[in-house]
């Protein structure tokens, strides 16, 4: 047989050099099977160690844009059922505060949380014709002017305003006119003139968000969200 060009045999892990000139005597075990030399050689090329796919420079970018990209979802999603289960907590702990008049059973202005939650009330002013009033003698005087010292006898009952929790569902007479029989004049007045008296009540829940009820007059009433409630000043109601 014609000798050929040297082929590499890897034997321990090294690679020799064996003519494809071969007889029978150049046959070898491979796994225990009888194998000739040319085998061998098929089998060392077929053993050659070679790159893996997709390593390369850029699949190794691809990878790491896709792990990235991996990353910042779940971020977002995280983000998301955070945000959603603070809603959820918000909604069931929101107050609302509604201010309104009557008479019936007996005059009064009064204050209700129509919410669910708690209303922590932090900041008020009481106003008559948009002015604010220090607190109910003024109020009153700004009503009646010097009608309120005629003879007789006048009185009210109050509910402290700032600075308290109103639980929801709770209704409060915040003030209550007492007339007596020789100031049925003055009755009939402030049955008539109750809607000049107007709020601004600054109120927060349990998780510190804030909100002002503003209700003057025959106006409809609004609420404005807002960051925190103001610091006391002059125009603050006094009680």
């Amino acid at each position: 047989m014609s000798s050929g060009p040297p082929v590499r045999v890897r034997t321990g892990g090294e690679y020799g050099v064996a003519s494809s000139s071969l007889t029978r005597s150049d046959q070898r075990v491979v796994n225990g099977s009888w194998t000739s030399g040319q085998s061998l050689a098929f089998l060392a090329a077929v053993d050659e160690p070679k790159a893996a796919p997709g390593r390369g420079p850029m699949g190794g970018r691809y990878e790491a844009a896709i792990a990235t990209f991996v990353a910042v979802l779940a971020l977002a999603v995280s983000a998301y059922t955070a945000y959603i289960q603070r809603q959820q907590v918000r909604a069931q702990v929101w107050p609302i505060l509604e201010y309104g008049s009557g008479n019936e059973p007996a005059l009064r202005l009064w204050l209700a949380n129509k919410g669910v939650g708690p209303a922590l009330i932090r900041h008020v002013v009481v106003t008559v014709d948009g002015n604010p009033a220090a607190d109910w003698n003024a109020a009153m005087r700004s009503l009646f002017g010097a009608r309120v010292n005629r003879p007789g006898r006048y009185s009210y009952s109050q509910e402290t305003i700032g600075d308290r929790v109103l639980s929801a569902g709770e209704n409060l007479a915040i003030f209550i006119p007492h007339f007596d029989a020789t100031q049925e004049e003055l009755r009939t007045a402030f049955d008539k003139d109750r809607f000049r008296i107007g709020v601004e009540i600054c109120y927060c829940s349990t998780l510190g968000d804030c909100w002002t009820l503003v209700a003057a007059g025959r106006q409809p009433a609004r609420t404005n969200e807002r960051g925190r409630c103001p610091a006391p000043s002059a125009a603050t109601f006094k009680q």
